[in-house]
Parts: C-alpha cells; structure tokens; sequence
C-alpha cells in the first residue's frame, strides 16, 4: 500500500477534528486503580462519506490491524516476524525515538570478553566451528 500523504497532511489527518471518509482505531488501555491491567480495549471510528469502496478498504484495513493484535496475544513469536515493519513506523512517527531504539539494538548485538572468554549475543556473525 503506497501513501500519497505529506507530513503535514498526516497532521492535519491525525487531529481530533472529525474529517469526511475516516476510519480510525482506538485502541485504550484497560486500567483498574490506576495501574494497567494488561488488556487493551479496542475500537473504531467510522465517520460518514458516500465514497463506498474506499471507505470499505479503510474498514477492512482497521479490522486487519485489530484481528493483529488479538492473533499476536494468541501467538505471542509472531511479533518477532513484525519487527522490521514496527521499526518503519517508528521511524517515520517518531523519528527520536527510532535513533535510540537503534542505539540499544547496536549495543546489544556487540559482543562482550571476560578475560579469554567471549560472549557471543544472538546478533553476533561468526564463520567456522569453535
């Protein structure tokens, strides 16, 4: 799916103003006694237009992304396929906080020594037996 949007007609699309031909998800931690329960309510909103088969694809494209969220708690090492696209998101989203995300994924892959002994992370290549 390609977007044809700019930055700044993301914004407008992303405030709270309701615009003509949306779908939008909600997504709302559950919280009892002000502490998260671990569960997440989810949602849509549907605003009205009279374009049918868009607005069809825009539902059908926020049912995928709920029917995601509950396939990935049922299948919790699906979320390891999802890693590469989340990275996208974030970077594009949030672009701050993709460069720490990076940072930390680059420390945890080096490798560390302990006197003769290194310790390989699952990041580590090697060629070779040991």
């Amino acid at each position: 799916m390609q977007d044809c949007t700019t930055k700044k007609e993301k914004e407008k699309d992303m405030s709270t103003d309701e615009l003509e031909g949306e779908v939008r998800l909600i997504l709302r931690p559950d919280v009892e006694n002000n502490m998260w329960t671990g569960n997440m309510t989810t949602g849509m909103f549907i605003s009205p237009s009279d374009e049918e088969e868009g607005m069809r694809a825009a539902i059908d494209g926020a049912v995928i992304m709920i029917a995601a969220l509950e396939y990935i708690t049922d299948n919790p090492e699906f979320l390891e396929e999802l890693v590469n696209y989340k990275l996208n998101v974030v970077k594009e989203f949030f672009p701050d906080i993709y460069h720490e995300m990076e940072k930390q994924m680059e420390d945890e892959r080096e490798y560390t020594t302990d006197g003769k002994v290194i310790r390989l992370t699952k990041w580590t290549k090697t060629e070779g037996n040991a």
